[in-house]
């Protein structure tokens, strides 16, 4: 009867785990686009619009602000569906 009991510190080290891999899946996905924006603006952007190259913090900020504004926006748009289809 014992044995069909799960620990539950065995629950929370697997739930920390599965948290923490999704964490460093979430960083791992932030820092190769910020590389990607990085590459295209320095490739790019200096020959097109006359600007200066950025560093890596400046394309980490510009990946970083892009999914917060993606996000209120998609929440935004979220909030009225719901709204529309309470009937209010």
């Amino acid at each position: 009867m014992e044995n069909e009991r799960q620990n539950p510190l065995r629950l929370q080290g697997s739930r920390f785990r599965h948290y923490a891999l999704e964490g460093a899946k979430i960083i791992g996905i932030t820092i190769g686009l910020a590389f990607l924006v990085l590459a295209s603006w320095n490739m790019f952007a200096p020959d097109m619009f006359g600007l200066e190259p950025i560093r890596m913090k400046q394309a980490l900020g510009l990946v970083i602000f892009t999914g917060v504004f993606a996000g209120l926006l998609r929440f935004g748009h979220r909030s009225r569906s719901n709204r529309a289809s309470q009937g209010g």
